[in-house]
C-alpha cells in the first residue's frame, strides 16, 4: 500500500504543477496579445483606406459571361464583384458607371478561353480587371471612382 500512496502523491503533485504551468502560460499569452495589436492582413491593399473614411462597397451581381472553349461547347462564368470606394459621392459615381464596369469586365473575359480563365488565380484576375477598368476609364476620360475590386463570387459551368 505504501507504494500506491507514494504513486498517488506523485500524480497529485504532477497534476498541480501542470495546472500551475498551464495557468502561467495562458496568463503570459494573453499579455502578449494585448501588447501586439492585430495588424491588417498583408493582402489588403494600402489604398483600401481612403483618408479617415470607412471603405464602402458597391456590389455588382450576376454577371454571366460566355467563355470560348476548345471543344466548341459554350462555357459560362457567373461573376459577382464588390467595388471598393470611400465616400458617398464615389458610391453614386460607381452606381452611375456600372454599365461601363460591366462592359469592361465582359470585354476582358469574353476574349479569353475557358481554360485560361480557370487557370488564373484570384489575385491575377483581380489585377487584370483593375488594368482593364483603368484602360476603359482613361478612354472615357473619366477618373476611376474606386480603388479596388473584390471578387465575391466566381462560378463556372
Amino acid at each position: 500500500m505504501t507504494i500506491l500512496k507514494k504513486f498517488s502523491k506523485i500524480l497529485i503533485v504532477i497534476a498541480i504543477a501542470a495546472t500551475l504551468i498551464g495557468g502561467w502560460v495562458a496568463f503570459n499569452y494573453q499579455n502578449e496579445i494585448k501588447k501586439d495589436p492585430i495588424k491588417p492582413p498583408t493582402w489588403c491593399a494600402k489604398n483600401f483606406v481612403r483618408g479617415n473614411k470607412a471603405v464602402q462597397f458597391v456590389e455588382i451581381k450576376n454577371m454571366v459571361i460566355t467563355l470560348k472553349n476548345i471543344d466548341q461547347d459554350e462555357r459560362y462564368m457567373l461573376l459577382e464583384l464588390g467595388i471598393a470606394t470611400g465616400d458617398d459621392d464615389d458610391v453614386k459615381k460607381v452606381n452611375a458607371l456600372t454599365p461601363a464596369i460591366r462592359g469592361a469586365t465582359v470585354n476582358l473575359l469574353s476574349g479569353m478561353n475557358y481554360r485560361e480563365v480557370r487557370d488564373l488565380t484570384i489575385a491575377d484576375l483581380r489585377q487584370s480587371l483593375m488594368s482593364e477598368y483603368q484602360k476603359n476609364f482613361n478612354q472615357l476620360k473619366v477618373p476611376m471612382p474606386f480603388d479596388d475590386v473584390v471578387i465575391s463570387k466566381m462560378v463556372f459551368q
